[in-house]
């Protein structure tokens, strides 16, 4: 079953992190610091697979409604550390096209996003999510089966979870465990995350600047086991409203 919930979580294996709380949204006397973002030694970006400027990037960023954004990052063998790299293109099927080529079910993420948000307006989810900050189970389950069609393995049988935080230097976070999606964040979470952290195997992970998966933000490829990403400076920094996790 399709788990929303907020939750707190303790890592035996390191320091006590602490999730959110339910009567009060969150426990600010719980942090997390993050010793290895300064191992980020460049940033690149690429518009249909040609090097472009920050400039350009932007450019096209603004030019689109909903951009077809991939961010990785790749080791650094000149320097050392990791490149943080911007993969975007300026079609879906260019789009679709790097995901084949990388072994990334592109096609099947734009498929579960253009189904699942007419779905949510067409079962009545986000007239009564709007009225009340609740959805129906019913909705949640299709949810949970759709994603299987498409996916295949069901989440809960993928070993990986997602913190993602408030600060790029730590602090409260929120998790999605295992590989879960929240297509509304709770009401304390909404346009607040500024950081994500993978824990376990390697997946990817969808931001949204609405509910219900809908107005991409960007997509991050986790492909590093246990690493993470800070938003700070980006479109997606403290604007996401649901999350995808697959």
């Amino acid at each position: 079953m399709f788990l929303f919930a907020v939750i707190f979580v303790t890592l035996q294996s390191c320091e006590k992190k602490m999730g959110i709380n339910e009567n009060n949204g969150i426990d600010n006397t719980s942090t997390n610091v993050h010793e290895n973002i300064t191992e980020i030694t460049d940033v690149i970006y690429y518009l249909d697979n040609s090097k472009v400027s920050e400039n350009v990037f932007d450019n096209y960023k603004k030019s689109i409604d909903e951009p077809y954004i991939i961010r990785s990052i790749i080791k650094d063998s000149k320097n050392g550390g990791f490149v943080d790299v911007f993969y975007a293109f300026s079609s879906k099927d260019r789009y679709i096209e790097y995901g084949d080529k990388n072994g990334l079910n592109l096609k099947g993420q734009l498929e579960f996003e253009s189904h699942m948000r007419k779905y949510a307006k067409e079962s009545g989810a986000i007239d009564e999510f709007e009225k009340t900050g609740k959805v129906p189970e019913s909705y949640l389950i299709y949810e949970e089966k759709y994603h299987t069609k498409i996916f295949g393995k069901k989440r809960e049988e993928k070993n990986i979870s997602f913190f993602l935080y408030d600060h790029c230097n730590g602090g409260a976070y929120i998790a999605l465990l295992p590989h879960h999606s929240f297509p509304f964040l709770p009401k304390s979470w909404r346009n607040r995350i500024s950081f994500v952290e993978n824990v376990g195997l390697v997946g990817l992970i969808s931001f949204y600047d609405k509910s219900f998966y809908r107005s991409r933000l960007e997509t991050v490829n986790l492909y590093v086991t246990n690493w993470y990403y800070c938003f700070s400076g980006t479109p997606t920094d403290n604007r996401a409203e649901s999350v995808h996790a697959w």
